[in-house]
């Protein structure tokens, strides 16, 4: 497979467990990824923990493996685990997630000051180590060059085996990046930026010829909103469109097929 990872991030309250079980059941490449952060837990995009630790962990139970979860962590969950505190990391694993995005951008209020974020690469690259049941995923920028640089370097030392880098220069915004660096060797890598389901597959022809030899894998949030009775939800028919994109070059199997 190409493609090592599907990832659909955003999912909230407004969307349903039961029925992204059944999508998982049927593409085990797709990610759902999770957005924490405190101050805005409850809103759109970052749905309550009653609904992490309650139905999103049960469906994730009873895909038995085959439903894959990432946590995103934004704000104040980035902010801690950059000063060391992995208290928060130390409880995913139970809840289901494989992977944690470490979004230490401007954006999500943390310093971006190259000398604090070259100050914070010994300080990831520990946490790591005590939790190698997690792949972590670090957000590849220029303005995140002084976190991610170091990293890479001890990941092609061997040193860091459960590091990922993910290509993403709108920063979270959601802009669509103006083209495509090949994928590195040394750590799985991933892109984003301004994604979703009216060019996902443009995207996905290009990025997977950037290295035809290498897994790479594409994430996206902003682009799979929608507006249902006034409210901003988590587009389940995006999800659907993308996923039929996918179908179509061969990348996901057609489970009727």
């Amino acid at each position: 497979m190409p493609l090592s990872h599907l990832g659909f991030c955003g999912i909230d309250s407004s969307a349903p467990p039961s029925l992204l079980l059944l999508l998982s059941r049927a593409f085990p490449l797709i990610e759902w990824g999770v957005l924490f952060r405190p101050d805005l837990e409850g809103a759109p995009r970052y749905p309550p923990m009653s609904y992490v630790s309650g139905p999103l962990l049960a469906a994730s139970r009873a895909a038995g493996g085959r439903m894959r979860l990432a946590a995103h962590l934004c704000g104040e969950r980035c902010v801690e685990l950059l000063a060391g505190d992995d208290s928060f990391v130390a409880e995913l694993p139970a809840l289901g997630f494989g992977r944690v995005q470490v979004n230490a951008t401007a954006v999500n209020g943390v310093d971006t000051d190259p000398e604090y974020l070259a100050s914070r690469a010994p300080v990831l690259a520990g946490i790591m180590r005590c939790h190698e049941n997690l792949v972590f995923i670090v957000q590849r920028s220029e303005e995140t060059r002084a976190l991610w640089e170091p990293l890479g370097e001890m990941a092609a030392r061997g040193e860091l085996p459960n590091l990922a880098m993910l290509f993403d220069e709108s920063k979270g915004t959601g802009a669509r990046a103006a083209g495509y660096e090949p994928p590195p060797g040394g750590y799985p890598v991933g892109y984003a930026g301004g994604l979703g389901p009216g060019n996902l597959g443009e995207v996905l022809d290009e990025v997977l010829a950037l290295d035809p030899k290498k897994q790479v894998w594409v994430d996206m949030e902003s682009g799979l909103r929608g507006v249902l009775d006034g409210e901003d939800v988590f587009d389940l028919n995006k999800v659907e469109r993308c996923v039929r994109a996918c179908v179509e070059r061969g990348i996901l199997e057609d489970p009727l097929k």
